[in-house]
């Protein structure tokens, strides 16, 4: 009923941030080069999350609220941006960017399946 956080630096000036609350979540920050920057923010249970950069000036960052999500980044270069937001339940993201000041931004949201009461049934306030 763990959570788990790793980071792993190679270079200078290189910034991690890993913040969990829940169960069973994993976060993975891997930086290669100067002036990377990466933050990783989990609320939930079973949530997967990881970053590597390699390069100069970096930026990523992810969000999960809910459960079973999985989200990836990989960066490779100079100048890029990614943001991953997750919100609900099983949600899959990744990106991959390769290069000179790309820019990427992901945003998914799932809806909770409601238990709908039988037909017939009496709700009592």
């Amino acid at each position: 009923h763990r959570n788990e956080t790793d980071a792993i630096q190679v270079g200078s000036y290189n910034y991690a941030r890993q913040e969990q609350a829940g169960e069973r979540n994993e976060a993975e920050i891997i930086q290669d080069g100067d002036r990377n920057r990466a933050v990783q923010l989990q609320t939930g249970d079973n949530n997967e999350a990881s970053i590597e950069q390699d390069g100069y000036r970096n930026r990523a960052r992810q969000v999960q609220n809910g459960d079973d999500n999985m989200a990836r980044i990989e960066q490779e270069g100079t100048h890029n941006i990614a943001r991953q937001r997750q919100n609900g339940d099983d949600n899959e993201a990744s990106i991959l960017q390769d290069g000179l000041r790309n820019y990427a931004r992901q945003r998914q949201k799932s809806i909770r399946k409601q238990r709908m009461p039988a037909e017939g049934s009496i709700f009592m306030p």
